[in-house]
């Protein structure tokens, strides 16, 4: 499978540390910078000014002391948990994701027993958009899969 065989840091891009800084930022303007960045990069294509103004207001709705929290997280024992899950899982990655490598899904998928692991060649971080359809026919297909293995 060519999965990695270990969690850790280096799965994310050193961007997301830059991005991250900057939303933990309490001075406005570098928050907002952050804020815009991270809604940039998380899609691969451009969207239009509405769409990305109520994108970038969303974001900001959220706590800078969640941001702060997203620094204390730990990768340590999520192979373990992981490797106890005992139904279906679809991991999904897009390829252009500049936050975080496509090596952290193929890490997770490798770890979880029942995982098929799909990656969406086009998209980046935000695959729900980038690859719409194709990820909720993806969905739908799994979903289908999976219940048809229950009878």
């Amino acid at each position: 499978m060519g999965a990695v065989t270990s969690l850790n840091a280096t799965y994310f891009e050193l961007e997301t540390k830059e991005v991250l800084d900057l939303l933990c930022s309490n001075d406005l303007e570098s928050r907002l910078a952050g804020i815009r960045r991270f809604v940039d990069d998380c899609f691969s294509v451009r969207m239009d000014p509405p769409a990305r103004d109520q994108t970038i207001a969303f974001n900001a709705m959220v706590p800078s002391e969640v941001h702060q929290a997203i620094r204390t997280l730990t990768l340590v024992g999520t192979d373990g948990v992981w490797s106890r899950l005992q139904i279906p899982c679809l991991v999904v990655h897009g390829a252009k994701d500049r936050l975080v490598r496509v090596e952290m899904s193929k890490h997770a998928a490798w770890n979880i027993p029942r995982a098929e692991l799909k990656i969406h060649e086009a998209a980046s971080h935000g695959l729900m958009v980038d690859a719409a359809a194709e990820l909720n026919a993806d969905l739908l297909r799994f979903l289908a899969k999976s219940n048809s293995s229950k009878h």
